[in-house]
């Protein structure tokens, strides 16, 4: 829990206290690797680098994606949208319940919205 600073406000906590509060799940840390794969793709082919993987509620990779705005040309293609359509093919379901979606940066509106 972060402490108070002199004046009043919560000081952030060092970075041992989060190291040692906060706890991953292998497939999570698995799955922000794939998505840094996927940002490392995508800046490769020249787009921005930004991945994003996607797993189903028993930590079962579904899909990845990374962007492809540039190269097809299409503005919503980031790298959410792509991993979001291809999970929702994969499953044949416009839904996907208890899924996690691991992405590389914060997404946009757009993508938030989805």
């Amino acid at each position: 829990m972060a402490q108070p600073s002199d004046n009043g406000s919560p000081k952030p906590p060092s970075s041992k206290q989060i190291e040692t509060s906060t706890a991953f799940a292998p497939a999570d840390i698995r799955a922000m690797h794939l998505a840094l794969e996927q940002a490392r793709l995508a800046e490769q082919a020249g787009e921005v680098p930004v991945g994003a993987v996607i797993l189903d509620a028993q930590g079962r990779l579904l899909s990845v994606g990374h962007n492809l705005v540039i190269s097809h040309n299409d503005p919503t293609a980031h790298a959410e949208i792509v991993a979001l359509r291809a999970a929702t093919r994969s499953i044949g379901n416009y839904r996907l319940p208890g899924a996690t979606l691991f992405v590389t940066l914060e997404p946009c509106a757009m993508c938030v919205g989805a």
